[in-house]
């Protein structure tokens, strides 16, 4: 099954594939090129082909055109702050790792996910990136938050959990607003639904941290009716309903003062 990412580009400049492979080496990855595109006509797309280890293939593909769904698309507190930057974006990328189908146990999709940031992040060294998606997400990035959680990621050999897990945020009334996780089902964990009054503080904080332990400790359950807290006197208490999204099975809700 193919990897997939797409990088927003600022100006309609192409790869410099060298950069790439350089950048690949730093995380271990060793990149060569097996096929360079002729300068393709006008308004076509430039496309590169890198081989890695396990006869596998990197097509880098530039898009000389915006990204046609950046602005419909779903924001949240990691996204970059100038969205009119991005739908602004002259020309995008496309990152596609092609490999044999892989298991769907946890611990492949996990380690498949850590190379594809890290060889998404090899690219964006070969390019001016101004957002970065990394599937299935369902946002765009900042592009130096991207390239140091895939770095952090392949150092420790851990899951890069903010950009492979999106946080979007909405209005709930005037008074509250929500953030809902998206792809903690992809590792096993149900996603997170919290609201919180739009004058508190540390919503988002406790969202994170909500996604790091539940990650962490891939065992312990949250039973429906009890309760969870950032301090000995918090109690919130752990709810199951409906994604709001209308897709999905059942999220876990959690309502801050």
């Amino acid at each position: 099954m193919p990897s997939l990412s797409f990088i927003l580009n600022k100006d309609l400049e192409t790869l410099d594939p060298q950069k790439v492979i350089r950048e690949a080496a730093t995380m271990g990855l060793e990149l060569v090129i097996e096929k360079e595109d002729e300068k393709p006509a006008k308004d076509e797309p430039e496309v590169w082909s890198f081989g890695l280890a396990g006869e596998r293939s990197l097509l880098v593909s530039h898009m000389p055109a915006p990204h046609p769904d950046v602005e419909h698309m779903a924001t949240g507190p990691l996204s970059p702050d100038d969205m009119d930057e991005l739908i602004a974006a002259p020309a995008h990328f496309i990152v596609i790792l092609m490999a044999e189908e892989a298991s769907n146990a946890e611990t492949e999709t996990e380690q498949g996910d850590i190379e594809m940031a890290a060889l998404t992040s090899a690219v964006m060294a070969g390019c001016s990136p101004v957002g970065v998606l990394m599937m299935p997400g369902v946002l765009f990035h900042r592009p130096e938050l991207f390239a140091n959680a895939a770095k952090t990621a392949v150092a420790e050999n851990e899951l890069p959990m903010l950009i492979c897990v999106d946080v979007t945020g909405a209005m709930e009334s005037e008074q509250r607003v929500s953030f809902l996780t998206h792809n903690m089902q992809r590792y096993g964990r149900e996603e997170l639904y919290v609201t919180a009054s739009v004058e508190g503080e540390g919503a988002v904080g406790f969202v994170i941290d909500m996604m790091g332990w539940l990650l962490g400790d891939r065992e312990y359950k949250l039973p429906t009716g009890e309760t969870v807290g950032r301090t000995a006197e918090e109690k919130l208490k752990i709810q199951r309903v409906p994604n709001p999204t209308g897709e999905g099975p059942d999220v876990i809700k959690l309502d801050l003062s």
